[in-house]
This record gives C-alpha cells, structure tokens and sequence, in this order.
C-alpha cells in the first residue's frame, strides 16, 4: 500500500488527479479494513509524502 501510493503521488502515474486518487485509495483501503479515516489527516499524508520525494531515505 506504502509503495502504491508513493508511485502514485511521486512518479505521476497519471496527468492529472495523482492526489486525489491517492486519497481514494486510502479512504477505500481505510474502509475495507473497517478502520475509520478523517479527510483533514489524509490530506495532511499527503502533502507529507509529496514534500519528503526530494530527501533521501
């Protein structure tokens, strides 16, 4: 799930709605899981992920 959505948000799988398919992914893996989500704390995964790309692990 880690490396699925970091493709996605890092690499641009897609032209447009990289982000927002993102936050879909985990709201519906959430759910699957029976787990609750808060959009306010996916967003903030988000923006995370997209401003770490450029550091190196």
């Amino acid at each position: 799930m880690a490396y699925l959505t970091r493709a996605i948000l890092i690499d641009h799988v897609f032209e447009e709605g990289n982000k927002r398919t993102v936050a879909l992914l985990i709201k519906s893996y959430a759910e699957y899981e029976d787990r609750k989500t808060y959009n306010d704390k996916i967003i903030i995964l988000i923006k995370d992920v997209i401003l770490r790309k450029n550091y190196k692990y």
